[in-house]
């Protein structure tokens, strides 16, 4: 199956998913950073589908994903730690 990602900076790319139902969200995260690794590491990326972050346990196909869809990729900075006083 190829699925459509799109980033917020308006980007647009495709990945080629081979067994959607057994897929989970942090192996697409992992397919995407190895296509598109000027995106950072699988880890600070957020998957967005219809509205809803998705949680790295579940499925594609439990997250009734279909291949005329598309997931929003988003990526979090680290947050810093906040100096003591």
């Amino acid at each position: 199956m190829n699925l459509t990602v799109k980033t917020l900076k308006g980007g647009k790319f495709t990945i080629e998913i081979t067994n959607p139902t057994e897929t989970t969200i942090s192996q697409t995260k992992s397919i995407i950073e190895s296509t598109q690794s000027e995106l950072g590491p699988a880890s600070s990326m957020k998957l967005i589908h219809s509205g809803k972050v998705l949680k790295d346990t579940d499925t594609l196909e439990s997250c009734n994903i279909k291949p005329s869809d598309f997931l929003v990729v988003m990526i979090t900075k680290a947050k810093k730690e906040k100096a003591p006083a």
